[in-house]
């Protein structure tokens, strides 16, 4: 079922994240994450597909993740849920 899909989802970005994420920080309306070199890729596309309501679009780079958010609220409301994912 799609609830399911979207528990295996969110399931799947969250270990991802876990296992590649060194740090996260807000800077102004952008959240910035920092990955192991090589991954910021592959947890940006798996970022994607969480279709975040904060979230108005993300760019990364090798070990760098820009995500812009709709606020510096909405910056400092996803790094706090994204630094909780770390732990």
């Amino acid at each position: 079922t799609g609830r399911e899909e979207s528990r295996d989802i969110s399931a799947k970005f969250y270990s991802l994240f876990r296992d590649s994420a060194v740090s996260v920080r807000p800077a102004g309306n952008l959240a910035v994450i920092k990955t192991m070199a090589g991954m910021a890729q592959a947890v940006c596309a798996a970022m994607d597909t969480m279709h975040w309501e904060l979230v108005v679009g993300t760019l990364a780079g090798d070990d760098t993740i820009f995500v812009a958010t709709r606020s510096e609220r909405a910056a400092q409301q996803l790094v706090a849920e994204l630094t909780r994912a770390m732990e």
